[in-house]
């Protein structure tokens, strides 16, 4: 299981729920999927500016803001 480091430096992985930081959709929120084979790391947008929900991105580690807890 691949584990990563918010800007917070908090430890997070597959199924957290994370801020990022995603400049074509501005903030958004996002459930952690998984790695990819290119080094990032797939998300499941949940919420966002003027992002769809149910979107997949791919993000790199150090858009990972914060842990959400909800």
């Amino acid at each position: 299981m691949s584990v990563w480091t918010t800007r917070a430096d908090e430890p997070v992985g597959p199924g957290d729920l994370v801020a990022l930081s995603v400049l074509a959709h501005s903030d958004a929120v996002g459930r952690i999927v998984a790695g990819a084979d290119d080094g990032t790391i797939q998300c499941l947008l949940v919420r966002g500016g003027n992002a769809k929900a149910g979107t997949f991105v791919h993000v790199e580690a150090d858009q990972l803001l914060v842990r959400v807890f909800s």
